[in-house]
């Protein structure tokens, strides 16, 4: 015997839907029925002696170029990275577009042109770099990497965290203010591999490390923000 169809889902307008439909519906990026605009998160805490960055670098070749030839770089040189190309890759981080705004960027510089070694917060609008440590934290980023060499190595780490608060501000609610979240740290990632690669630099994504000590290499508060994504990012080896 046929089995007998299953009743379709109600959509929101009352007209039935299909349950493949319904599903994506769930879970698309920008549902029909529900408002899209991330709401304003609270002002990121201000540090003082914020560095003021330049536009950065051009880049050396196009973005097909790049996205064909976008890679996972290990192994970096025994150089300093040019602080215009650092502005340059930091530039590309800014996304009108973004899901979310709860979002917060970090720079953690081993071996940086004329910038010195520590981690800083880096306020994407403003494409400044405020201090949060200073001095040498190689070793301490391979421990919070889980002993991996490329967070130790890199001239250079981007760590990307949340702010708990303005996820669940999210007005599409807070289960989908964190997919935001991850979705835009993924993409944040992946702007950091092609504004790097048409350059000529390296990068590596990492999604491994421990959280506590993730958060304290770059000062933040793991009660108010959480750690998502690091990249590596550096001269090529």
């Amino acid at each position: 015997a046929v089995p007998a169809p299953r009743a379709a889902a109600p959509a929101g307008d009352g007209t039935p839907k299909r349950p493949t439909t319904a599903i994506h519906a769930a879970t698309s990026w920008r549902p029909a029925a529900l408002p899209v605009t991330p709401s304003p998160p609270a002002p990121a805490r201000r540090e003082g002696g914020a560095i003021a960055l330049a536009p950065g670098s051009a880049p050396r070749q196009g973005q097909l170029a790049s996205i064909a030839s976008r890679r996972s770089v290990r192994r970096f040189a025994d150089a300093e990275l040019g602080r215009d190309d650092l502005a340059a890759v930091l530039a590309s981080l800014a996304a009108p577009d973004a899901l979310t705004q709860a979002l917060r960027v970090h720079l953690v510089a081993h071996a940086v042109q004329g910038l010195e070694a520590g981690a800083y917060r880096y306020h994407v609008s403003e494409h400044a770099l405020a201090p949060r440590r200073r001095g040498t934290l190689r070793g301490e980023a391979r421990i919070a990497g889980l002993e991996q060499d490329v967070i130790g190595d890199a001239q250079a780490v981007i760590v990307v965290t949340v702010d708990v608060e303005a996820l669940r501000a999210d007005p599409l609610g807070a289960a989908r203010g964190y997919r935001h979240a991850l979705t835009e740290a993924g993409r944040l990632g992946e702007r950091v591999y092609l504004a790097a690669g048409a350059r000529g630099l390296a990068a590596c994504s990492v999604g491994a490390f421990y959280d506590d000590k993730a958060a304290a290499l770059v000062g933040a508060d793991p009660a108010h923000e959480w750690v998502l994504h690091f990249v590596a990012l550096g001269v090529p080896g």
